[in-house]
């Protein structure tokens, strides 16, 4: 029993410092957000765009996930192509400047901390 309760006390010890790592992410996710706000170039919107126009024959199914939506340059395109699109972005920032579409749901989480706890099933997920 004396190592099981060692064992504990590790695993304990484990889980406490992974959360605080897992915080201090997410803090991190939130600082760093605003260049997408303010820095992103008009370059960068076209190659999201042409990465969907590259992508859009393979997207399948009625569900999409979409991991790290920062504004939703890809999720203004993506919104078409699914009955339902879940979008995960780990900055509340970002999620409030993204338009509210009828089918989506926005989720203001870490991609680590959301696969973990769902128990949703998608057709498709995209991580650009």
């Amino acid at each position: 029993m004396k190592n099981s309760g060692v064992t504990d006390s590790i695993l304990d010890c484990a889980l406490a410092e992974g959360k605080k790592l897992m915080s201090n992410e997410f803090e991190h996710v939130n600082q760093i957000s605003h260049w997408y706000v303010s820095d992103q170039l008009r370059f960068d919107q076209k190659l999201i765009e042409l990465r969907y126009r590259t992508i859009k024959k393979s997207l399948t199914g009625k569900y999409g996930l979409e991991l790290g939506p920062a504004e939703g340059s890809m999720t203004q395109y993506l919104i078409n192509d699914f009955q339902h699109l879940t979008v995960v972005e780990g900055s509340s920032m970002l999620l409030d400047r993204m338009p509210n579409y009828e089918n989506v749901t926005k989720i203001n989480s870490l991609f680590e901390d959301y696969i973990l706890q769902t128990k949703t099933y998608f057709d498709f997920l995209i991580s650009i």
